[in-house]
This record gives C-alpha cells, sequence and structure tokens, in this order.
C-alpha cells in the first residue's frame, strides 16, 4: 500500500501516486544579461545567491509580465547550485532565470505540504549526487518526479507540522545569530580597548604594551621529508584547521607530493592567504589536535611561546591586524589570496595585555564559544529530527 511509515492517528487512506506536472505548474524566471542589471531601481532582481542571505542585490526597473514577480508568500524554488524550496517573505521582486515560481491547484495540493515535500525531495536530490559538489535539477525532471498525495485534510496537518518544526529551527538559528553577533563585537571592543577586565582587587589591569609578532612567534619551517605523516590539514575561515578528508569528505593532496608541507603539531598557529567573505585577509587558526598534521607550502605557520595561545587565537578573529596586511602586502596579489612575505607578516605590531587580563579574555571568549557550540548541537538535532520525520512521513 502506498502509505508512509508514520502518519497522524485518524488517516487510514491510501496515499494518492501522482506527477508533479499534474498538481503544479513551475514557471522559469526571467534571464538577465549583466547590462540589465542596475544597482539602484523599483524592483529588486532575487538571484540564487540571493535565496538564502541578502547578501549583493541588484535591480531592475523593467515591467514585465506578471508571472515574472515574486510577492510574499509565493512559493519559490532554486534548482541550481544551491537548491530548494523558500516560501519568499519579503517585498515584491522579479525572480531570476535559476528560479522557479511554483503555482498549485489548491484543490489538490496545500502550500505548506508542498513546501515540505520539496525539501524532502531535495534531500533524496542530494543523496544521489554522487560526489559532486555542484547540483541542479532541469524543470522537465522535476515536473515529472513521482509526488504521493494523501487527502487535503492529512495535507494540511503535515504541513502545519512541519511548519511548526521549521519555526523552532528558526528560532534556534536566530539565537546562534545573536550569540555569534555578540562575540564580534566583544571581539572588537576588547582588543580595542573599549572593553577592560579587573582584577581581583577590583582594579583595571595595567596598560597594553604594543610589540612585533616576531617577539613571540617564530616560523615552523620543519618539512615532511620522509613522508611519515599523511594527516593532511586544510585551515577553512569557517571550520578552523580541519583534516582534509573531513572537510572535502576525500583526500585531495598527491601523497606523492606531501613531502615539501610543513609539519604542524598542538598549538601552532597556520594563517591561510585564501580570502573569503569570512576571512577578507585570510584566516588565522590554531591546531587543536593531538595526532600531528601537514599543511600546503602555501600556508603560514608559526608557533608561539611567552604568550597566552588562547589569548592570540581570539585577537586573530579580531579585525585589529587587517590593516597591517592591507598596507604591508606585496602589490599585484591575486584576486583571491593575500600576497605577504612571511618576514613582513612576522613583524606586525600586536597589543598585548599582561599574563593575567590574557587569560581573563581568552576564558571569556572560551564561554561564549562553549554556548555557541551548544546551541548550534541543538540546532543540528532539531535538523536531523526533521530528516529523520520527513523520510517516515513521506512517500
Amino acid at each position: 500500500m502506498n502509505v508512509p511509515k508514520l502518519r497522524f492517528k485518524g488517516f487510514n487512506n491510501e496515499w494518492e501516486q501522482n506527477t508533479l506536472n499534474n498538481v503544479a505548474e513551475l514557471i522559469n524566471g526571467r534571464a538577465y544579461s549583466k547590462e540589465e542589471f542596475q544597482t539602484e531601481g523599483k524592483y529588486p532582481v532575487l538571484r540564487v545567491g540571493n535565496f538564502f542571505t541578502n547578501d549583493g542585490w541588484y535591480y531592475s526597473d523593467l515591467e514585465l509580465e506578471q508571472n515574472k514577480y515574486a510577492d510574499n508568500g509565493d512559493l519559490l524554488y532554486a534548482w541550481s547550485a544551491s537548491f530548494g524550496p523558500k516560501i519568499w517573505n519579503g517585498e515584491k521582486v522579479i525572480y531570476h532565470y535559476h528560479i522557479w515560481k511554483v503555482l498549485m491547484n489548491e484543490y489538490k495540493i496545500s502550500k505548506k505540504f508542498l513546501y515540505s515535500w520539496f525539501i524532502y525531495d531535495a534531500n533524496k536530490l542530494l543523496s544521489q549526487k554522487n560526489g559532486s559538489t555542484m547540483v541542479h535539477i532541469t524543470k522537465n525532471n522535476m515536473e515529472n518526479r513521482n509526488i504521493y498525495l494523501p487527502q487535503l485534510n492529512e495535507q494540511d496537518k503535515i504541513g502545519e507540522f512541519f511548519n511548526k518544526i521549521e519555526l523552532k529551527i528558526q528560532f534556534q538559528q536566530k539565537k546562534i545569530d545573536l550569540l555569534q553577533a555578540k562575540r564580534r563585537g566583544y571581539l572588537q571592543k576588547i582588543f580595542n580597548q573599549e572593553v577592560k577586565f579587573k582584577d581581583s582587587n577590583g582594579q583595571y589591569y595595567p596598560k597594553w604594551k604594543i610589540a612585533k609578532l616576531s617577539n613571540y612567534a617564530k616560523k615552523i619551517v620543519a618539512k615532511n621529508k620522509d613522508i611519515a605523516i599523511s594527516n593532511v590539514i586544510t585551515n577553512s575561515a569557517k571550520n578552523g584547521l580541519i583534516a582534509q578528508k573531513d572537510f572535502f569528505n576525500k583526500e585531495i593532496a598527491n601523497k606523492e607530493n606531501i613531502d615539501g608541507y610543513y609539519i604542524i603539531s598542538q598549538g601552532d598557529f597556520v594563517y591561510n592567504p585564501r580570502i573569503s567573505a569570512d576571512a577578507p585577509y585570510g584566516p588565522i587558526n590554531i591546531y587543536k589536535e593531538n595526532e600531528l598534521g601537514i599543511v600546503s607550502p602555501l600556508y603560514m605557520c608559526f608557533s608561539i611561546e611567552n604568550i597566552q595561545k588562547e589569548f592570540m587565537y581570539y585577537y586573530f578573529k579580531s579585525t585589529l591586524w587587517y590593516k597591517y596586511i592591507y598596507m604591508h602586502g606585496d602589490s599585484g596579489a591575486r584576486h583571491d589570496r593575500v600576497s605577504i612575505k612571511d618576514s613582513t607578516f612576522l613583524e606586525m605590531p600586536i597589543s598585548i595585555p599582561c599574563k593575567e587580563e590574557q587569560l581573563q579574555i581568552a576564558n571569556f571568549f572560551s564561554k561564549l564559544e562553549k554556548k555557541i557550540a551548544f546551541e548550534e548541537k541543538k540546532l543540528k538535532q532539531l535538523l536531523a529530527q526533521k530528516k529523520s520525520l520527513m523520510q517516515q512521513m513521506f512517500i
């Protein structure tokens, strides 16, 4: 019988097999040339890049047929790269070519049920991508996908159920966003010395001193000459120093060429000059694992002594050192990578408090990090619960 593994009490009828094009219509967005995009205008243009964020909007003054606009509450589907459904929550926009607007036959299918089914179906598509990092689906393939439908009253119940889970997830994400904003704010205020710590007697600590990074840091030059170490580490702006096999889900480095990689141990720092939105001058992270690792010679590695390492880790999470990199980077650098000599990097001036205040600052941020990690764990549990329930409540 065509019934899900898990369903609400009072519903016993078999679900009806159908294809999506029998219950909904997918409308292509408008393709834009670069010349047609404007920095301001009457209508925002919703592109795939904007689908899950609000960054980098373009605009248009073009007056189009009505079905090329998305209004608040419309169901949309991004079908290329980052893909999946979204119920649009915002002003009137023109949606781009890589997005479909979904019009439903309301006598056959409810919006919230279809939205949840799209998420369930997208998870299935992602699980079948066979190692590809980019996923897209054609309009014809989507229109001909099988969809099993219960009666409308059961659809409504399922749609409302997953809507409540979605609201919990959104609330949890907002908690995380607020904590991360709090962390960013304190990083700037504390390292700019706008917020100061006091000792056990209630007195402010002594004035911070300025010193060169080279007074505390030493470049790591030991290389993996005999290829004794195979634990290749990637320096990610979002995930820190992480095993390459975990970050990419496979080994990327050629094992025959890792003899030139630098060896790092617990407590060492690694600078990746690759520019990203999360790290506009490249990330600097501390290696926390017990096992020795090796990193690409494109990275700059250094050890630190006579200073609290966790303090320095958080120092490099602030923006205080950005100006130095900007002013001392070599001209002619690639647009995606900072170019700065290792010796110049180590001449960077840093502001150093006394050791007691270093420890207080490190402990303050460590506690905040633990709060964020706890809330992120709860979010992962909610997402896993939602995925599991969808696998049981849809066919």
